[in-house]
């Protein structure tokens, strides 16, 4: 049975908005409800611009999940944004035993007589359900599309399984089954959100105290989103606060660039040095330590002061940015760009020449790119350079704060990029920052940072780019 998946997606939520609207019983009104929300959300995914998302779904369900073009799908939903594409790891959910792979032709095929059986059987709710969850999945079988798939599979329910056993449709029961277990996925495994436009209460740790559960809440954030924000309520921000806060994490560095200490006291002035926190003008988004060969694992700031006006804390997320990259295109950036002289960062008569993505003594996988003039990229390597800072550049990336006085703000060195816009008047802004150099040996076991997930394929190609040595 071939899809139009853009005419049945669309056509399927507005009958099952219809069918809502005079739904008398409250429950079937609401997974009617439930259902249109679902094929309005995957039709807007993959046709619509965000602008007419949001007019779509304002006008057909109220509390919708769609707002400022990002998209909420239920469940395991695809990568999203401007370039998004669902991400395929391997047919694990499918094909639970090594070399135990099922074949999506007879499985579509499968489908389509499964889908048909439930569809005559429509006088149940619970059938229809599971017969356009069936109907979907049998579209992403022709497509190969393994996510979209199993997501479609692991909600058909219970009657399509026993129609399935039924009909003898062994490979479709067999699907099922294994859909049914909710494998975890690669990113789920590796405990990680790509995100776009964080919104920082997400990150966000308030508390009056500086407890032992401080570290858990800190350390889950900093896993998931890369960031980290602490509110103390009952501390003014002395050294103290921030030297507690850094012990609790990771071990801060005795040096940072040309300055000697573990923290620096930063007070921003118009006359400071150019592409550093010395300067009240904007600051392109970069990682700290670029031309040092150990790149910090964390950063701490402290916001001591802020400015009246200007200042705002902006902040990226490199996995974000480079899960909506095409598949191919993303793994082609990351191993063009780990070559061992794909960059050299010259600043303060220090200069390192290296790749902009390897592997830290922890295994991570790091980013180190600045965009301004500390950094030369090799000529080879500048179409996938090019191609990054165009995505980093978009306003689409960014989440963007204005600091507290007394918030402290911990991200990840290795993943999160970080810039500031630029401070107007009088006001003299003064912050803290810690370079954290590793996190504490028992974090450094219970949590992951950097980028991820990477396929072994792809990660083994980088460390071969990374080790290579040009003449």
């Amino acid at each position: 049975m071939n899809i139009d998946r853009r005419r049945t997606l669309e056509q399927l939520a507005e009958h099952h908005f219809e069918l809502a609207q005079k739904e008398t019983d409250p429950i079937t009104r609401e997974k009617r409800f439930e259902v249109a929300l679902i094929y309005f959300s995957r039709h807007a995914e993959t046709y619509l611009e965000p602008a007419k998302v949001e007019n779509i779904m304002g006008d057909k369900i109220a509390g919708d999940k769609i707002t400022g073009g990002k998209y909420e799908i239920p469940g395991q939903a695809g990568a999203v944004g401007p370039h998004a594409k669902a991400e395929v790891n391997s047919f694990t959910q499918l094909g639970a035993q090594p070399g135990d792979k099922i074949d999506l032709q007879r499985l579509a095929a499968e489908l389509s007589t499964l889908g048909r059986t439930l569809f005559e059987r429509a006088n149940r709710t619970d059938a229809v359900i599971a017969a356009q969850r069936v109907q979907e999945a049998e579209a992403a079988a022709n497509q190969s599309d393994e996510a979209k798939l199993s997501y479609a599979l692991s909600e058909v329910g219970t009657i399509a399984l026993s129609t399935a056993k039924e009909l003898g449709t062994e490979v479709a029961a067999l699907a099922i089954r294994r859909s049914n277990l909710k494998v975890a996925t690669a990113q789920e495994l590796a405990r990680v959100t790509p995100w776009a436009q964080l919104a920082h209460q997400k990150y966000l740790v308030q508390i009056k105290e500086i407890d032992g559960l401080v570290s858990d809440r800190v350390w889950e954030n900093l896993e998931q989103y890369g960031i980290s924000l602490i509110r103390l309520d009952n501390y003014p921000p002395g050294r103290e606060v921030l030297e507690n806060i850094v012990k609790l994490i990771g071990f801060p560095a005795s040096e940072q660039n040309d300055y000697s200490g573990a923290i620096k006291d930063i007070n921003p002035a118009a006359e400071g040095r150019v592409n550093s926190g010395d300067t009240t003008s904007e600051l392109g988004f970069h990682v700290d330590g670029t031309q040092d060969p150990t790149q910090p694992a964390l950063l701490a700031f402290q916001y001591v002061r802020g400015a009246k006006l200007g200042a705002n804390s902006r902040f990226v997320d490199a996995a974000g940015v480079l899960a909506n990259f095409e598949e191919d295109q993303r793994y082609e950036v990351l191993t063009t760009l780990a070559r061992s002289d794909a960059a050299t960062f010259s600043k303060l008569g220090e200069t390192y020449t290296g790749p902009v993505f390897s592997f830290s003594s922890t295994d991570r996988l790091m980013c180190r790119v600045r965009f301004d003039s500390v950094i030369t990229v090799h000529e080879s390597c500048r179409w996938a350079f090019d191609l990054l800072k165009e995505q980093f550049e978009s306003s689409y990336y960014p989440t963007m704060y204005l600091p507290r006085d007394g918030d402290v703000v911990v991200f990840d060195n290795w993943r999160i990029m970080h810039a500031r816009d630029e401070i107007y008047g009088e006001v003299q802004r003064h912050h803290r920052r810690v370079w954290i150099a590793l996190p504490r040996h028992e974090h450094q076991i219970s949590y992951q940072l950097g980028i991820r997930p990477i396929p072994d394929e792809i990660k083994a190609r980088i460390k071969d780019a990374n080790a290579l040595r040009t003449m």
